[in-house]
């Protein structure tokens, strides 16, 4: 079974810069995410690939799917990534530095369609 999530990834580089949308999107492929649809929409602070897909199997619910979020993060040198699974209705922050974000904010958390979740 899969599971459908969207998920927000900053594109602020830590060198300075920005990350190419395509870039992220392969990070993405090599770690078990399907990309259904994805678009770029500026956030409160920087510009941010909304990715919506589906996962292979369910990592989800399985030890696999923080591994392959932090691994996401961690390869494109973000703090952290926020992501939104639409079948379980939750949302959390994941990445190498995802406490100093605090908790999950739907007020912040764009939508594939460019809206705010919250």
């Amino acid at each position: 079974m899969s599971a459908n999530y969207t998920l927000n990834i900053g594109l602020a580089a830590p060198a300075g810069g920005f990350l190419e949308a395509a870039v992220v999107l392969q990070v993405l492929s090599g770690t078990g995410f399907f990309v259904q649809r994805s678009e770029v929409f500026d956030s409160d602070t920087e510009p941010t690939l909304v990715v919506s897909g589906h996962s292979a199997g369910d990592i989800f619910k399985g030890k696999d799917w923080p591994r392959a979020a932090y691994r996401v993060a961690e390869a494109l040198g973000q703090d952290c990534i926020a992501v939104y699974c639409d079948d379980l209705g939750a949302g959390t922050l994941i990445g190498p530095c995802a406490p100093k974000w605090g908790d999950f904010n739907p007020k912040l958390f764009i939508t594939i369609d460019g809206a705010r979740l919250g």
